[in-house]
């Protein structure tokens, strides 16, 4: 990027020069459009060098308003507000090191502690709701993505970006383990595919399909009113709900961490790995036991 001092550098401006160098063409691309569209709603072109801690505290409350105030409702997650604050932090960021700000702002996050749960299917849920996927969408595409995701664990971006080729090599080894790239984490961590994977890989002609945003939530919200779930029930309850069972089967905490790629134990334990009923029922069975 040329720079010139004498030029007045708006946020606009530098987010195209940040995006072209790390965003285009990566599979985070549309998501960091979307998420840029609030941030420049609320900044409106300003010049960068007078954004400052104060203004980006008034724009995580905007943002809180805003999310609270769409149509479909529902409350603000602190996951949403935090991805648009961490596109705005590596813009100011590249702008620091252009030498265009004087200093580098604060930009905290919010706290998540406090967001919604998601929900965790039991297996009549998880079953009502495959049946539900039969009736609505007889094709299976979705059928086998949501069997995909709910066995493996998956963010939908991973499985998005999941070479086929590669998932039906290691369908046919006999460890049944495909190694998985997260751009969230930056690391490669394997995962299992066991056999509900394989017939439904099998099954739908060894593909699974790859959906947009949009067109996940659209498949999801129908299959998920058919099935008289609550909202707490999104795409991201497969993930949760594979952590939750392999910690209600008393697989090693730190194992469960590595293979759902969390980079700090503390995401496993916070938000993925809540008691149940199971593991409550099975802690007053050890209780028991162990006062006779």
């Amino acid at each position: 990027m040329n720079i010139n001092k004498k030029e007045t550098y708006n946020l606009d401006k530098v987010y195209k020069y940040v995006f072209d160098k790390r965003w285009r063409g990566k599979p985070s691309e549309m998501s960091v459009e979307t998420y840029y569209k609030d941030i420049k709603e609320f900044f409106d072109n300003k010049d960068i060098k007078y954004i400052d801690y104060q203004l980006i505290e008034k724009f995580k409350v905007h943002l809180t308003n805003k999310i609270t105030n769409r149509k479909r409702g529902g409350e603000p997650s602190g996951s949403s507000i935090n991805f648009r604050l961490s596109v705005l932090k590596i813009i100011l960021e590249e702008a620091n090191n252009l030498r265009l700000i004087n200093y580098m702002p604060k930009v905290q996050r919010v706290s998540v502690s406090d967001c919604k749960a998601k929900g965790i299917f039991t297996k009549q849920q998880e079953h009502n709701f495959k049946a539900n996927i039969n009736n609505l969408f007889p094709d299976k595409d979705f059928y086998t993505w949501f069997v995909f995701a709910i066995n493996t664990g998956l963010r939908h971006i991973e499985i998005n970006c999941l070479d086929m080729q590669k998932v039906q090599q290691a369908l046919k080894s006999e460890s049944k383990i495909i190694n998985i790239y997260s751009g969230k984490t930056k690391h490669t961590r394997p995962v299992y595919l066991n056999r509900q994977v394989e017939y439904f890989f099998n099954f739908n002609n060894q593909y699974v399909p790859k959906y947009d945003k949009n067109r996940l939530n659209y498949l999801w919200k129908k299959v998920r009113l058919a099935s008289m779930l609550d909202e707490s029930y999104t795409p991201y309850s497969t993930r949760h709900t594979c952590c939750t069972r392999l910690v209600e089967a008393g697989v090693d905490i730190k194992s469960v961490q590595y293979f759902m790629g969390h980079k700090d134990i503390k995401t496993t334990l916070t938000y993925y790995a809540k008691p149940t009923d199971k593991m409550m029922s099975k802690l007053h069975s050890e209780l028991e036991r162990a006062s006779e």
